[in-house]
């Protein structure tokens, strides 16, 4: 009894499901009754042709069919300038996606925008197609309808809408992709860790090598000197030992130590190395608990890491025991982790 109330259940579930197909169908089929759109062929395919056609003007083609001439005769008048300069103020607003849209933030914002100015240029088109005009020809007293300008004009116009679609659809596609000239395809940084060295500087940093490095390193000496010697507080450069290996959307990472020692003041870059000679550009990150100094973990937001880049955190750190301080850190015991803080358990700040 109960497979067949679950059998008859199913079948109404199914049935349930297409409902809104059922519904949306009877809907479209009637507003084409409504806007008697059947009289232009017998079978619903034949009017959803006759849809697509009517922006572009094809059902005011002038033709001969048995009951007679249909459509409206051409005007005399030249559009190539009015549809010209439509074509142009497309190519202008593609032009402009190709600009503005490099920035992950702002795409959709700036698809938008461009998805709306098409929409009116779509319409301005399409107007234009549909345009009439009445004159008094010749010898007549009773003035006519006839199209807007001349036939090479009207076919013009379809080109420059059938070019405009097209382009908007292959640019759209790109946007989303990240693959317009000014963006860059940007991926999911799947690391479970980031391999770092940790160093004391006042043991562990290598010397100068050129005069360039000498002013960066004297930098680090003096914030090293900062280093309260009655905790036990140390200095330490904690550095990526491999550099990104492509272009990554914004993550996170957890900075971890010993839970035996607390990290004190700290910040983060991601150093961009130079092409030649010792010319770094430093782009400074931010960390969620940058006024938690009783912690051994903290969360750092990274964005716009690209290839070659790497990442540079400079923290204090200390004993947790703050009473009495026993332990001083060193590069070994406070056991630095950077982990990935994927977006599923990436609770917002």
């Amino acid at each position: 009894m109960s497979k067949l109330l679950w059998s008859k259940v199913r079948k109404w579930k199914s049935l349930a499901s297409i409902y809104p197909f059922v519904v949306i169908w009877t809907e479209l089929n009637s507003l084409m009754l409504e806007f008697d759109l059947k009289t232009h062929g017998p079978t619903m395919l034949e009017n959803l042709l006759w849809c697509i056609r009517y922006p572009f003007g094809c059902h005011l083609d002038p033709a001969w069919k048995s009951d007679g001439p249909t459509g409206l005769p051409f005007h005399d008048k030249d559009g190539y300038s009015p549809f010209s300069a439509l074509a142009g103020f497309a190519l202008a607003q593609a032009a402009a996606l190709t600009v503005v849209a490099r920035s992950e933030e702002y795409k959709w914002l700036v698809l938008s925008i461009y998805g709306g100015s098409v929409f009116l240029i779509v319409v301005w088109i399409a107007a234009m197609l549909l345009a009439t005009r009445r004159i008094t020809p010749e010898g007549q007293r009773v003035p006519i309808l006839v199209r807007a300008y001349d036939e090479p004009s009207i076919k013009y116009g379809r080109w420059v809408m059938i070019w405009n679609l097209i382009v908007t659809c292959v640019l759209v596609i790109l946007a989303i992709n990240d693959l317009l000239p000014n963006q860059t395809r940007q991926v999911h940084f799947a690391a479970t860790e980031i391999k770092c060295d940790a160093f004391d500087f006042s043991i562990d940093w290598e010397p100068i090598s050129s005069p360039l490095q000498k002013k960066m390193d004297r930098w680090i000496q003096e914030l090293a000197s900062k280093a309260r010697a009655k905790s036990k507080e140390a200095f330490f450069l904690v550095k990526q030992m491999t550099a990104f290996q492509d272009f990554y959307k914004p993550f996170a990472v957890d900075v971890e130590c010993n839970q035996t020692f607390y990290l004190g003041i700290r910040t983060a870059f991601v150093v961009t190395p130079s092409l030649v000679g010792y010319q770094p550009t430093y782009r400074q990150l931010a960390f969620r608990k940058m006024d938690n100094n009783k912690t051994s973990s903290d969360t750092l937001d990274v964005t716009d890491a690209k290839r070659g880049d790497y990442l540079l955190v400079l923290l204090f750190a200390r004993d947790a025991n703050e009473k009495v301080p026993a332990n001083q850190p060193s590069a070994k015991t406070l056991a630095i982790k950077v982990k990935s803080h994927f977006p599923i358990a990436d609770a917002p700040p």
